[in-house]
């Protein structure tokens, strides 16, 4: 899962290990629930990687519409070559991830931008294909350039982390605006980040408060922590300690480990909330529960800004 970490490594297009600046958050998936599935299939090796962007509904579809979809396909429809791709991937079977994998190629040879998308993901990630970052890079590149706002997303994070092309600040910070702009809920907490740490664009806190206060309507992690600074440190918005903590316990609401950490403490000095020693217990254990690394009420204080 992907976590707040000092330093977080990248690979080059060859697979080279590299470093990403701290000032640059890990970005989410744009398809955690699939490749959280994938990554319990013991044959599968996961990348790393928050670009991987694989989207299937839970539910299995019955045998009579299988075929029917089957038939389609076969016909050459490209909305069914691409259901029926996203079918065989819920199998969790290497050879059906295969046969997944062609027809996403076969749709993609006809022009289908949601199917370069999904084979842009099974390359980055080495499932049904062998893993070819510059692959991945490139699908994800002309899905992005016709408009598909999760690969410009994932196009963003190829250029932050160096996957299957070069490092570039200012082009990632260019696609995670386009993206933004797109209603890609993850773009719009990475562009805020971008602008409030001037990561390949100009610094201008008022409009980071502005896309994170957007994104963290649509549930972003990031957002949520991103208004806690801001409040914290007064850049953007109103120096506040109310609305910082207020922002930390909504993050450790939706699952992040860091607002755990900063809630617990929070509650235990008072610091913007009441002071509840039970609670500020709940949320540590629940921060040691997620694993975050080095939880102890030190660093809890000093990240939620307490003297």
């Amino acid at each position: 899962m992907p976590r707040l970490n000092p330093r977080c490594d990248s690979v080059d297009a060859k697979g080279v290990s590299k470093e990403v600046p701290a000032f640059m958050p890990i970005m989410l998936p744009t398809g955690l629930a699939l490749l959280t599935a994938l990554a319990s299939a013991p044959e599968v090796q996961m990348l790393d990687h928050p670009a991987a962007g694989l989207r299937v509904a839970e539910d299995a579809m019955p045998p009579s519409n299988q075929e029917d979809l089957l038939a389609q396909a076969e016909r050459g429809d490209v909305r069914a070559m691409r259901n029926w791709a996203t079918q065989l991937l819920k199998s969790h079977d290497r050879q059906d991830a295969q046969e997944a994998a062609w027809w996403f190629s076969q749709a993609v040879e006809i022009g289908d931008h949601e199917s370069m998308h999904q084979l842009a993901s099974l390359y980055c990630i080495g499932w049904g294909v062998s893993r070819d970052y510059q692959a991945a890079y490139q699908l994800w590149k002309s899905a992005a350039q016709a408009g598909h706002a999760d690969a410009m997303y994932d196009l963003a994070v190829c250029y932050q982390k160096a996957v299957g092309t070069y490092r570039h600040p200012g082009r990632s910070a260019m696609w995670f605006k386009r993206a933004a702009h797109a209603n890609q809920p993850a773009a719009m907490a990475a562009w805020g980040r971008c602008r409030f740490d001037g990561w390949g664009t100009s610094r201008n806190d008022a409009d980071a408060v502005m896309w994170w206060k957007r994104a963290a309507a649509k549930g972003q992690v990031d957002a949520m922590t991103g208004l806690a600074i801001a409040a914290t440190t007064g850049r953007g918005t109103d120096r506040s300690s109310e609305t910082a903590a207020k922002w930390w316990k909504r993050a450790a609401e939706h699952g992040s480990p860091l607002g755990m950490v900063i809630t617990s403490a929070n509650c235990e000095m008072g610091s913007g909330i009441p002071q509840d020693r039970v609670e500020a217990g709940h949320w540590y254990i629940q921060a040691i529960y997620h694993q975050q690394p080095d939880t102890s009420p030190s660093l809890g204080l000093v990240l939620a800004g307490v003297p």
